[in-house]
């Protein structure tokens, strides 16, 4: 009977220690889920700031934006060319 018993305690450990396991991963990747959620909410408020200081600043910003506003004046140049072209594209179809 003694056998019987330590198989039932090892068992009952053994599902334990697996049962523990599991809530610690869960637990693991619920925290993951959560700091990733965050991150994606800083960058949102990071993309909002930079939208309202580029419309509020366009025509007076400070020298150290003065690449980045650069850059999105190029770039929106470029997409204005583009959008001409496709239109063009579709109407010589």
């Amino acid at each position: 009977m003694a056998f019987f018993d330590t198989l039932k305690q090892n068992l009952m450990t053994a599902s334990q220690v697996t049962m523990d396991k599991a809530k610690n991963t869960a637990e693991i990747l619920k925290l993951k889920d959560q700091i990733r959620q965050d991150k994606r909410e800083i960058r949102s408020a990071t993309y909002k700031i930079g939208e309202i200081y580029r419309e509020l600043h366009f025509e007076n910003y400070e020298e150290a934006y003065e690449d980045c506003f650069q850059r999105i004046e190029r770039l929106e140049q470029a997409i204005e060319w583009k959008e001409d072209a496709l239109k063009n594209l579709k109407q010589e179809d």
